[in-house]
């Protein structure tokens, strides 16, 4: 805690001088001294939190009971065993209350749901021995694997942990990185400056330096939550939207192209998509096919978008929009990162049914019918159908499985189990053109959600490009598993690298 507004006095008895210490605020607690303006000279009063979880310095101790998420507790389990476990996520609104516990030491499979008030949950070392501190930052001596290295848990920072651990698994990415090609594009004029790009290349370094069982992505964490401030804290958050700070802030910060127009980077934003409004207002004799107005769109788009997230992650959808009655169309084009599917609904005389990642993949593509839409051609309002097929496919296809209605935060998790294939995914359903027949995927990650929408614990499947070997990343803790171990009802978000 830092000390402001100091009030001194001398008691001239016992020759004492008193201070007065002011505590931060919760969201100064991940910030450096420099970040809080605290000046050389100044008197810092530093605690150290005790074994036990709890702060010497506390006026009103919270109960064992009131949990928190990260608070560790003594967990019994399902064959009445007692275990040190850590409180991952709760949900207030049921009666009674639940935490999501993970039992310390095991994998996460055996997470559970338990009742606060229930005899399952006791004080921390009532009935287990509690494990002896020891330092994650660095674990010592090579990991099982070159690249199968953990990563510490910063505070909740599993959702973050996941997207790096599948992003490391990205072969082309991860040798740009450690290749130091990346130093070469590396631009300055971005907002994040470079330095988001310089702390995920010394995080590439430290996990495939094949010197450290587990690594403390710290920096990165900092660089993260300058970029976005729901970022800054230790609360828990979506590794989605994560992975969508991270490729936009590579981009902008490996962007080749050095100079960029306002007007570019409002067009940067909505991916490109006012190409084609963009040429119109500039008077410009319209393409004469859907293929040249296809090149045109990417030549413009390139010419401010030039990255390594370009030329791996980002692909070209088109988008159609048709009159019924008359058959006239018009077509515009826009970029994309990832697939955002939904997951539809199945269901048997036996309950839910089994859905296939092809299902989820096809409602993406699935054309809609809009009424009362004023036709050119017709000179009237008619019925239009709308529909979105893939131009271009990218070499890193990301697929994120829409588990969430109504945002992460709120709303209702759908915990349907998709069935997704490790290797020969095809996607040509999806193609505007038969150019991409016998483009072929193989899975390569996958970012897990365990849990409900309240929070819960992220983990990663890799596999790994040197042995081929696939390994679970549940933050430091590191193990090897088998293919058909991968594919589960948690599979959160699909990495898959296309076949050369």
């Amino acid at each position: 805690t830092n000390k402001s507004n100091k009030t001194s006095y001398n008691n001239k008895k016992k020759n004492k001088t008193t201070h007065t210490w002011v505590l931060p605020k919760a969201e100064s607690y991940s910030k450096t001294l420099g970040e809080l303006q605290i000046m050389s000279g100044t008197r810092v009063l530093v605690e150290r939190i005790s074994s036990d979880g709890t702060w010497k310095r506390q006026d009103n101790p919270r109960h064992w009971r009131e949990m928190e998420v990260g608070d560790i507790i003594d967990a019994l389990d399902t064959e009445r065993k007692w275990y040190e476990s850590e409180v991952k996520a709760i949900k207030p609104v049921d009666k009674p209350e639940q935490v999501y516990i993970h039992y310390i030491g095991f994998d996460s499979r055996w997470d559970e749901w338990i009742a606060i008030d229930s005899d399952r949950v006791a004080k921390r070392g009532r009935h287990s021995t509690p494990r002896k501190p020891r330092d994650v930052s660095y674990g010592k001596g090579p990991p099982i694997a070159r690249g199968a290295v953990g990563l510490a848990n910063l505070g909740n920072t599993c959702y973050m942990n996941s997207i790096i651990q599948c992003l490391s698994s990205c072969v082309p990415l991860t040798d740009y990185f450690l290749a130091q090609t990346y130093t070469q594009d590396l631009n300055m004029d971005g907002p994040s400056k470079g330095l988001l790009a310089e702390a995920y290349a010394s995080v590439m370094d430290t996990m495939w330096s094949n010197q450290h069982k587990v690594f403390a992505p710290s920096a990165l964490k900092t660089e993260v939550g300058r970029a976005r401030k729901e970022f800054q804290g230790c609360k828990q958050q979506d590794s989605q939207e994560l992975l969508l700070i991270l490729l936009d802030r590579l981009s902008s910060d490996l962007n080749r192209v050095r100079t960029e127009k306002d007007d570019d980077k409002k067009n940067k934003k909505d991916g490109g998509d006012n190409e084609e409004k963009k040429a119109e207002k500039q008077k410009k004799p319209s393409p004469a096919s859907v293929e040249d107005k296809f090149k045109r769109f990417w030549s413009s788009f390139v010419s401010r978008n030039d990255s390594i997230i370009t030329d791996l992650l980002t692909g070209v959808e088109r988008h159609t929009i048709r009159c019924i009655s008359c058959g006239c169309a018009s077509t515009r084009f826009g970029t994309y990162n990832y697939l955002s599917v939904d997951l539809p609904n199945k269901w048997s005389m036996f309950g839910s049914a089994t859905v296939n990642l092809s299902d989820c993949l096809s409602t993406y593509v699935q054309e809609e019918v809009v009424e009362d839409v004023k036709c050119d051609k017709c000179k009237a309002k008619r019925r239009k159908s709308k529909g979105t097929k893939l131009e271009t496919l990218p070499q890193i296809l990301i697929i994120h499985l829409k588990r969430f209605k109504m945002g992460w935060h709120s709303g209702e998790k759908i915990s349907q189990y998709v069935n997704f294939p490790i290797n020969g995914l095809r996607v040509n359903k999806l193609m505007a053109t038969k150019e991409h027949k016998k483009t072929a995927y193989d899975l390569i990650a996958v970012s897990n959600h365990y849990g409900g929408t309240y929070g819960g614990h992220y983990t990663a499947y890799g596999r790994n490009p040197l042995n081929q070997t696939w390994y679970l990343f549940d933050d430091s803790r590191v193990r090897k598993v088998k293919p058909s171990e991968v594919v589960t009802r948690e599979a959160y978000l699909l990495f898959y690298k296309r076949r050369t």
